[in-house]
């Protein structure tokens, strides 16, 4: 099947507009952080918003907060992971099938389905 020239058209333009769609808000967001807080400042371009900002909202100490769960959870999850699986792949104790599954059951079920419920449950 061939696509005509009018169709490749119609084609670039449905996706020039769904690209307008998730950029325009973006780059208007941009503009509005690179904009003066005053009205009718006459230049619009203010990078020291980004620093104002980050200094009020105490980004740095939530960004190293951050680092430090981040490197705990992943060093937890690596070793874990890596004694499961050296169980798993060479010992195989009685169960290793059952528990494969299981594991393999936890690895199929997105979190997101779990969290509805969950915050369901917590909320009372």
């Amino acid at each position: 099947m061939r696509i005509t020239r009018t169709e490749r058209i119609v084609n670039y333009v449905i996706l020039i507009l769904f690209a307008a769609q998730a950029l325009i808000p973006i780059l208007y967001v941009l503009w509005l952080a690179l904009s003066s807080e005053r009205i009718g400042d006459s230049s619009w371009f203010h990078p020291e918003n980004f620093a104002a900002a980050w200094e009020i909202g105490k980004f740095s100490e939530y960004m190293k907060n951050s680092v430090v769960i981040a490197a705990i959870v992943v060093t937890t999850a690596l070793v874990l992971s890596l004694m499961s699986g050296y169980v798993l792949g060479i010992l195989r104790p009685r169960g290793s099938q059952f528990l494969f599954y299981l594991f393999l059951l936890g690895i199929m079920v997105p979190s997101e389905a779990i969290v509805l419920p969950l915050f369901f449950d917590l909320r009372a």
